[in-house]
């Protein structure tokens, strides 16, 4: 039986602002709860003995929630739409909500993963990003900044579809 489970509102909430509501090790767990990952593979990446604690502390507190449970592994294209480098929002308004959440997303992965000075002008550009598409117009750049540390690759690529999904409203 294959259980995957997605972010929940709450759960994109508490990614953007820490709550403080779950420890570091339950929210590390979070940040890689993707809907598209399935337990076994959360398990190989966390590598935690407690983790069907830590997934249902999440789950009974709204932070995550079942989006597949079968055998086998169906496409969850329905759930999870693929994610582009397109931004959605031309000439279309993005509450400030999503614009600061994607905002913040850039530049704490930017300074996270090569510290605060490297990429510095990125940053800055980021910061006055005025509109989505002005943001949506630094993905790219932000992603090659980003993979410039090897490390980064284990996230780089959620990252990034949790900054489309904001960019596009859904974040």
């Amino acid at each position: 039986m294959t259980v995957i489970y997605a972010k929940t509102q709450k759960g994109l909430t508490e990614m953007e602002s820490r709550s403080g509501e779950i420890g570091p090790r339950v929210r590390r767990l979070l940040i890689f709860v993707d809907g598209k990952r399935s337990v076994d593979q959360l398990k190989a990446m966390v590598g935690e003995a407690s983790l069907e604690e830590s997934l249902e502390l999440l789950q009974s507190g709204g932070f995550i929630e079942v989006v597949e449970s079968a055998a086998g592994s169906g496409a969850l294209a329905a759930v999870v739409p693929t994610v582009t480098a397109t931004v959605a929002g031309d000439g279309q308004e993005l509450d400030d909500r999503h614009l600061d959440m994607a905002r913040k997303l850039m530049v704490n992965s930017l300074r996270d993963f090569t510290g605060p000075m490297k990429y510095r002008a990125l940053m800055q550009k980021v910061a006055d990003g005025a509109t989505a598409a002005d943001l949506g117009a630094l993905v790219d750049e932000w992603y090659e900044a980003v993979n410039d540390n090897p490390a980064a690759s284990f996230a780089v690529d959620d990252i990034r579809s949790n900054i489309v999904a904001a960019l596009e409203g859904r974040g």
